[in-house]
């Protein structure tokens, strides 16, 4: 399932630092094939370091943030958590080959 691009714009603009790192982990996720394993969270922080909050001042980026934006992005089924393992995934957008 794809998140709309009006949600993801308004995420990216007007959300609280969650959404914001979710809109850049969703496009992020929307370049994986599926199955690809999301990086931890001091990799996705690596990556984006600082988040601008709704009120326009640049807030550092944390775990706690990271792992909100991940269940974020799970419960709209963008990533799927791997029950075993207990890492997530990117999901897959489309059934596979032999499904029905």
């Amino acid at each position: 399932m794809t998140i709309p691009d009006a949600t993801l714009r308004r995420w990216g603009t007007a959300g609280n630092k969650s959404e914001k790192v979710a809109a850049w982990l969703a496009g992020w996720a929307a370049r994986q094939p599926p199955g690809t394993i999301v990086p931890a969270d001091d990799v996705l922080i690596a990556r984006l370091p600082e988040v601008t909050a709704h009120n326009g001042v640049p807030s550092a980026n944390n775990p706690a943030c990271t792992r909100r934006a991940i269940r974020l992005l799970a419960d709209r089924h963008v990533l799927a958590r791997d029950h075993d393992t207990g890492h997530y995934h990117v999901a897959a957008t489309a059934p596979g080959p032999g499904a029905q």
